[in-house]
Formats: structure tokens, sequence, C-alpha cells
């Protein structure tokens, strides 16, 4: 990403946790994050979902610049998640599927 990209407020109907910011009224509605369903990831994906889909609302980028060596991450380490991707993308559009339909 640019430097100019990196200074813009982008409106998506989906975004990534790092870091998320949301209003304690908004999340309340939404029920908080699905963390029966999505424990390790698409929470966030599953909570923005949840508020377009529910609410018409939604949600806002603002890209930071910071460096997470691998090294510093005691969960990060030669672990493969693959499997959880997986497994979270297709409960993310079962639970979602008759919005896609």
């Amino acid at each position: 990403m640019s430097a100019s990209e990196r200074c813009g407020v982008y409106v998506r109907d989906t975004v990534n946790r790092g870091p998320l910011t949301v209003r304690l009224d908004r999340m309340q509605q939404l029920g908080y994050f699905d963390e029966y369903h999505f424990v390790l990831e698409d929470d966030d994906h599953d909570l923005s979902s949840r508020a377009y889909f529910w609410y018409g609302w939604k949600a806002a980028v603002l890209p930071l610049d910071f460096e997470a060596p691998l090294s510093l991450g005691a969960t990060r380490r030669g672990r493969s998640a693959e499997a959880s991707q997986v497994r979270n993308l297709l409960l993310f559009f079962l639970l979602h599927s008759l919005v896609f339909r």
C-alpha cells in the first residue's frame, strides 16, 4: 500500500480486527463477537457482516503501519492454521447463507 493510500479512511462491508473500534451500544445490539463459532478468527468478519446485513451499518478502515516480527509472537511460530481457516470460512458462509442467496 502506498503512502497516499494509507492517508485515507475506506468504507467497507466487512473489516478485519486489527485493531477494531466499535461503539458499545452497537456492539451490544449485535450481541458481541460470536466466540462460540469463531474461536480463533473470522469473528471480526462475522460481526461486520451482521452489522451490515441486519442494520445496514458499514465499517471503515484506517490503515496503520506497524511491524510484528514472527519471532516475537509465541502464538505465530511454525503452526499451520490452514485447517481452522477452511473450517471458519465454511462456517461463515453457512451461518450467513440466507444473505448470500
